[in-house]
């Protein structure tokens, strides 16, 4: 049985527990470094919502599982000016290997949704 004060094996959650169990937290899509990366390591992509904030022209997000543009495309959304778009991926959510990024085209607001799996 392991105890809080073992370390916990990186992308797995304490045994006899479950994501669904474990509150998403929540990044804004705004002031991201370069390369947009959000979480590095494992997690759990469970969501996001955006919308299209400039109202002049449309919008575009990429999320990609690894630290930059280069890495597996997860999901590609475009939104019309002063459009919307979200998506829920819960309860399981998808499964990130190697650190969620996103890559924005345009002027966006909103938020992603993840469960940390590097803390347990």
């Amino acid at each position: 049985m392991q105890t809080d004060n073992e370390p916990r094996p990186v992308g797995r959650l304490p045994a006899g527990s479950h994501p669904a169990a474990t509150p998403a937290k929540a990044l804004p899509l705004a002031n991201l470094p370069a390369g947009g990366l959000l979480i590095s390591g494992d997690c759990l992509w469970m969501g996001f919502a955006a919308r299209e904030s400039s109202t002049l022209a449309g919008a575009t997000l990429d999320f990609i599982d690894g630290g930059s543009a280069a890495g597996y495309n997860l999901g590609s959304y475009a939104m019309a000016a002063s459009g919307r778009a979200s998506e829920w991926f819960g309860p399981q959510g998808i499964l990130v290997g190697t650190g969620l990024s996103v890559v924005i085209n345009g002027v966006v607001t909103g938020a992603v949704y993840f469960i940390d799996l590097r803390r347990g």
